[in-house]
């Protein structure tokens, strides 16, 4: 018995660490920070005082960046919590320069013990935790958004660092209070937040929404936004292989629509409908396939369908035909879970639906099949079309009825170079307004025998 698969959303994939894995950064760590404390204290002053103060200053500061770089990055809305953060780093800024001015107005206030541990946490510790988590959400964000590429949230961030230590060391002596570069810090901050709204808005974005089996290969569901637009689409995918694909302007229930619109071959709309709300968009290959070559009326038919746990496919046959036997074959199980809870997919219990080894389930089904369509994504993720043997196709043969078609697709690497015996025609079907390449397979119609009468008349077939 197999256990659905448990929608959780994520933002990234979570890698394995080795246990030592923390010891090289914290390594640097330590050393960058001797470095910078040993050069402070023998080039300005060597003081025990001095580099007592010294010593707790940096230690807070540095503690509170590593804090702010620690905290996880909220994994169901980065958007939203990239926005939380730019705005909690505006405020801790405030705060200190509110804080900073009173100092300078009334230096009585940092005379105390308490007065200074406050000031500590407001003029050191959070500024820079601030800045840690910003840095953490705008390097994860950056990551999911192109997962191929590695995020370089800390190289500009060091550069900034550094041009930052320079202004303060040519602003402060000639600022009229120390606290008016933290309202500068502010200034930039607000001018880093536009930047960055703007930038979103001119590429695209990618997230993990739910994952199912974790493989191999791992099946998830992706959200993809592209570049300039709010437009999604929600992509099944098992490994690299891009399985379904459902946009946000396209209702789960505009499959239906085109088979009520529907025309015959490639006429009528030529497999287009309108969603309720959304642009014309075209029909996947598997259902403009069903919609070409289905009933007219209910007549029984009997569907295979390879691969198709994540297809309108089924669905769409039993609309035409509530008469219809359908029986899909899908390797894995989480494929059809997330199928169904995210493209609708579920075509109810008049579908027989088996998981599993597609080539022992072959061999337990009876044969004469009206249709039987092989969407080779379903093998791709494990080997491309050498995962179904040629003792498997010869069985995928043998269930196909007399007037029946085998459709072989989406793309010319799924089909199947066995069909040269004379016993089988074959032909390309192209959907229109797609890049699909669907192989049509055949028996040779064979003529009837004729008979001869024996007067000598015309021969009758």
């Amino acid at each position: 018995m197999t256990t659905p698969a448990t929608a959780r959303p994520r933002s990234v994939e979570v890698s394995g660490l080795h246990l030592l894995g923390w010891i090289s950064p914290f390594a640097v760590g330590i050393s960058c920070a001797v470095a910078a404390e040993v050069a402070i204290g023998l080039l300005l002053y060597a003081g025990p005082g001095f580099v007592r103060s010294l010593t707790i200053l940096l230690t807070i500061e540095a503690a509170a960046l590593a804090a702010g770089l620690w905290l996880p990055q909220p994994a169901r809305e980065p958007v939203d919590g990239l926005r939380r953060r730019w705005l909690s780093a505006m405020m801790a800024f405030l705060a200190a320069t509110v804080f900073g001015t009173l100092w300078t107005l009334r230096p009585d206030i940092g005379s105390g013990s308490v007065g200074q541990g406050i000031g500590l946490a407001v003029l050191a510790g959070l500024p820079l935790y601030a800045c840690g988590a910003l840095l953490t959400g705008l390097a994860q964000e950056a990551q999911e958004t192109d997962a191929r590429r590695k995020p370089r949230v800390a190289v500009p961030g060091a550069f900034g660092a550094a041009a930052g230590f320079a202004l303060t060391g040519l602003l402060l002596p000639r600022a009229p209070t120390p606290s008016s570069l933290l309202v500068g810090c502010l200034v930039l901050l607000s001018i880093g937040g536009m930047a960055y709204g703007v930038v979103r808005a001119a590429r695209g974005r990618k997230r993990i929404v739910a994952q199912g089996c974790v493989g191999p290969p791992p099946v998830r569901i992706e959200e993809h936004v592209r570049a300039g637009g709010d437009r999604a689409e929600w992509v099944l995918l098992e490994g690299d292989v891009v399985r379904a694909v459902r946009s946000s302007d396209e209702t789960v229930e505009a499959d239906a629509e085109r088979g009520a619109s529907r025309g015959e071959g490639s006429g009528g709309d030529g497999g287009r409908a309108r969603p309720a709300g959304g642009p014309a968009t075209v029909a996947p290959w598997d259902v403009d396939l069903v919609l070409a070559f289905g009933p007219s009326e209910p007549s029984g038919w009997r569907t295979l369908h390879l691969g198709g746990g994540a297809s309108m496919a089924p669905g769409m046959v039993l609309r035409l035909d509530p008469s219809a036997e359908v029986t899909v074959l899908e390797r894995a199980h989480c494929v059809v879970e997330l199928g169904r809870t995210y493209f609708g997919t579920e075509p109810g219990s008049r579908v027989r639906m088996l998981t599993g080894n597609m080539e022992d389930h072959l061999r337990s089904l009876e044969g004469d099949f009206d249709l039987i369509v092989v969407d080779g994504r379903a093998l791709d993720a494990v080997g491309g079309m050498s995962a179904l043997s040629m003792d498997g196709r010869r069985v995928l043969n043998g269930l196909l009825g007399p007037e029946g078609i085998i459709a072989w697709g989406p793309k010319a690497a799924h089909h199947p170079r066995s069909f040269d015996d004379p016993e089988w025609e074959t032909y390309r079907r192209d959907p229109s307004g797609t890049l699909d390449e669907v192989m049509i397979v055949r028996r040779v119609a064979r003529p009837s025998p004729s008979v001869a009468p024996l007067d000598g008349g015309t021969t009758i077939p």
